[in-house]
């Protein structure tokens, strides 16, 4: 992205660049959703997007290079294409939407520089489809989230490199091909010079964007800023989506921290802002009414806001996850605040699964957390521990969870093959 920055500055063009590195993006691509809630908000135009992925990775080993179950299926044109190849990964891959014309300059700048290509356009239901959510995973989805041209350019990662994620071993430089990624750089400033349009006179002056984020309103319901007309309660009905929606509020709303409970369609009797939750409590406790937020900016001292996996979330409170602070039945456990803005530990409901048994996202014992990482597949509970002091037994490593906002020496409980240089 720098070398294109470089490269294309140098001249002048009919349209506006902007080159942008995103951050915060696993777990919620909340870098390139701010960026393009940036565009919306100010009215703009955009006429081409395109996300660098990875680009350095190539094996010409038939058959190393594999695609999402059933996508090759699903899209002919793309199973022959890599049949074609003998489902080598030596090729740069590339999917857009069909509005803008990024996907035939990438296809000519691929072809000026004798880079092989293959590709997908998809149209507007496709592009937020089920189907094609393997599809999605990138800084573009953001963009076809709010019907906005976008376009990912990527070698495609963990499906023909191993060393993605460094889940098989560190990724160093001679794993990397560097001829492959002076093509693939070559043919997006190529694709990028096409869709800026070439133009005649002195280059522009570039300047930076304001560097404060674009935050959602807290509460997105029928009115600008989430405020419901007639003086009716934005209520919170599920959060695994975001539903939300203006109601009447109740004959007698209860208040903060009030015992409490849902409605069938996922509703409940609390004081506008409020919402009905486990967050921060026990079963034994059973639900409150806690504050809606959106950051952990909007919850008190010693509260956060914690990513249950949609846009809005409820104020739970901060812990340790060594300590002994939430109380019983209840394990401190952390996850990434929902604007991406560090990661919070926080007191939530705990379950009976012990260290290493299999689990769903969620119903671990106090101590441990449901997680996906360090594992050959699906997701199993591993014991918090500190690296300086590790506890872990036989087979086991404590190693340093590495995530913005974790406090030094904090790590977890992990098998002995997961132990990097």
């Amino acid at each position: 992205m720098l070398e294109a920055a470089r490269v294309l500055t140098g001249r002048r063009y009919a349209r506006t660049l902007v080159f942008g590195c995103v951050g915060a993006e696993i777990g919620g691509y909340y870098g390139s959703k701010d960026l393009a809630a940036r565009i919306v908000a100010a009215g703009g135009e955009v006429h081409g997007m395109l996300a660098l992925q990875s680009i350095a990775y190539t094996d010409e080993t038939p058959g190393s290079q594999s695609v999402p179950a059933g996508l090759d299926l699903a899209f002919p044109s793309l199973g022959q294409a890599l049949d074609a190849r003998e489902r080598r990964g030596d090729f740069i891959f590339y999917v857009s939407d069909d509005v803008s014309p990024m996907s035939a300059h990438i296809e000519a700048a691929s072809a000026a520089v004798d880079l092989p290509v293959i590709g997908l356009e998809l149209d507007a239901v496709l592009r937020v489809s089920d189907l094609t959510v393997a599809l999605q995973a990138s800084p573009h989805g953001p963009f076809w989230a709010r019907d906005l041209p976008g376009t990912m350019l990527t070698d495609t990662g963990y499906l023909r490199n191993v060393y993605d994620l460094c889940v098989r071993g560190a990724d160093r430089l001679e794993n990397l091909d560097p001829d492959f990624a002076v093509k693939v750089t070559r043919a997006a400033v190529g694709a990028l010079a096409r869709a800026a349009e070439p133009a005649e006179g002195p280059p522009a002056e570039g300047h930076m964007l304001d560097p404060q984020p674009v935050r959602p309103p807290p509460f997105v319901c029928d009115a600008p800023g989430g405020e419901c007309e007639d003086g009716q309660r934005c209520a919170l009905l599920r959060t695994d989506v975001a539903e939300l929606t203006c109601e009447p509020p109740a004959a007698e709303p209860l208040g903060l921290d009030a015992p409490c409970e849902r409605r069938p369609d996922g509703g409940d009797s609390c004081a506008a802002g409020l919402r009905c939750t486990f967050a921060g409590s026990t079963r034994e406790q059973g639900r409150r009414c806690r504050p809606q937020c959106v950051s952990s900016l909007d919850c008190v001292e010693g509260e956060v806001c914690p990513d249950f996996g949609a846009d809005v979330s409820s104020c739970a409170a901060r812990c340790d996850p060594f300590g002994d602070d939430c109380g019983e039945g209840t394990g401190c456990m952390h996850t990434p605040d929902v604007a991406g803005i560090g990661t919070d530990f926080f007191c939530s409901v705990a379950g009976e699964l012990a260290e290493g048994e299999a689990c769903s996202g969620g119903g671990c014992a106090p101590g441990t957390r449901c997680t996906s990482l360090y594992s050959d597949g699906g997701r199993v509970c591993r014991r918090y521990c500190r690296p300086s002091v590790p506890d872990c037994g036989a087979e086991l490593v404590c190693l340093q969870y590495h995530g913005n906002g974790v406090p030094d020496d904090t790590g977890l409980c992990v098998p002995a093959a997961y132990q990097l240089d």
